[in-house]
């Protein structure tokens, strides 16, 4: 999946990446891991790109899971 076909989660670590894509696997949530655009964030490098559609669910089940905080979603 392209992230400009889709919504980048970004996060402050890629511990925080990992651990969010385990709970939108577990929760049915598609997503990719891509490397973060330099004009989203400089901090972690990976982000996790998930379908438009998707917003709404997997935002839901990251606000379920703290500490997974996302630092912004990004769509271009």
């Amino acid at each position: 999946m392209s992230h400009k076909a889709g919504v980048l989660l970004v996060f402050q670590s890629i511990h925080q990446v990992l651990a969010a894509e385990k709970v939108l696997v577990e929760g049915g949530v598609s997503s990719d891991l891509v490397p973060v655009p330099k004009e989203v964030s400089p901090n972690c490098g990976m982000a996790i790109v998930i379908a438009a559609g998707d917003r709404a669910r997997a935002l839901a089940l990251l606000e379920r899971t703290p500490p997974l905080r996302m630092m912004e979603d990004w769509a271009p």
